[in-house]
């Protein structure tokens, strides 16, 4: 009896790890940086974009640019995308979602101004789990780097070249992973229809 109730509670926990994911692409296009860029606001999709010290991320709007430069290349779809103002730090996007995490697959990048290298980190639990290779972007074709990284809440972008080195972003493809509420449900009846079982064989 014991060997099964232990068998059992191993494959309900198993089951009670399963989690959903939501898909969602962030294009930047339903906010409104004027005519010239505006700060991303806390929360917007879910993230905080500029926690820490980190670069300040700012949106802008391909309308109000006159040069040709990875600034417009670098807006993929809609009219607008972001950079990290001043190209200094590194970036750091935090996931805000309450009991969850994201997975980020993918996003568009050129370089603002000079052909530059990035690298990504991924973070989860104040753990780095992910660190990328290095890729380069340059200001004529937009690169889509693709991940694919699952189950963090930070995501850290490097540029090796630091200061004056703005990349340009679009995009930005993620899932949120969220617990299915069927399978807390189903855990919490399996523990207390075996809690009774257990007294009654007692």
């Amino acid at each position: 009896m014991i060997k099964i109730i232990s068998r059992t509670l191993s494959a309900v926990a198993a089951v009670a790890c399963i989690t959903s994911a939501q898909a969602g692409v962030i294009t930047f296009d339903d906010l409104d940086p004027g005519t010239s860029a505006t700060a991303l606001p806390e929360g917007y999709g879910g993230f905080s974009w500029s926690r820490n010290g980190s670069a300040p991320i700012v949106a802008y709007s391909r309308e109000h640019l006159e040069s040709n430069s990875g600034f417009t290349t670098g807006v993929t779809s809609g009219s607008n995308a972001i950079f990290n103002a001043y190209g200094v730090g590194p970036a750091i996007f935090d996931w805000l979602g309450q009991d969850s995490t994201f997975d980020f697959i993918s996003a568009n990048f050129t370089s603002g101004w000079n052909d530059q290298d990035i690298m990504f980190a991924g973070w989860r639990d104040n753990q780095q789990v992910y660190m990328s290779q290095r890729f380069s972007i340059g200001t004529d074709v937009p690169l889509n780097i693709r991940l694919d990284w699952r189950n963090i809440d930070r995501l850290v972008i490097y540029s090796e070249n630091q200061n004056d080195y703005q990349w340009v972003m679009d995009d930005f493809s993620y899932n949120v992973r969220v617990p299915e509420p069927a399978t807390a449900l189903l855990f919490g009846a399996t523990l207390l229809g075996m809690s009774r079982l257990r007294r009654k064989n007692s």
